[in-house]
């Protein structure tokens, strides 16, 4: 006999999991208000300085918020370890770019060695965001 509830199933849209940008063209450095060019991969913050409310992101990992935080070294450190744990499709360049996207967007524009809108330019909607 059927359990009774098996028609009430519904199916779940995908869950929100992984990086919602990815590098345009996969570019590795970014010019700076200076005119030098910046690894992506570093914290694009100047030094002795930090965003508003300090370093800490957010990522949704298989439908769950988790909150990073630390010095930018050790919050890329732990986000990549989530990710790998979760078997979540993500590049070291891809998790540097959000986490500077979210550092930037909270940082004071005189502090930013490239500017929000400079970075946000090179921003491509990830296709994986909702494996």
């Amino acid at each position: 006999m059927a359990c009774p509830t098996c028609k009430k199933v519904k199916v779940q849209a995908p869950m929100e999991s992984g990086l919602p940008f990815t590098v345009l063209g996969g570019s590795l450095r970014v010019t700076g208000k200076d005119g030098r060019r910046y690894p992506i991969q570093t914290n694009l913050i100047a030094p002795m300085r930090e965003p508003l409310h300090g370093w800490k992101v957010d990522f949704k990992i298989k439908g769950q918020s988790h909150t990073f935080d630390g010095n930018p070294t050790d919050i890329f450190r732990q986000a990549k370890r989530l990710f790998d744990l979760n078997e979540v499709k993500h590049t070291s360049l891809d998790l540097w770019f959000n986490l500077n996207l979210q550092w930037l967007s909270r940082s004071v524009e005189k502090y930013q060695k490239v500017r929000y809108s400079d970075l946000l330019a090179l921003a491509v909607p990830n296709p994986a965001y909702h494996d």
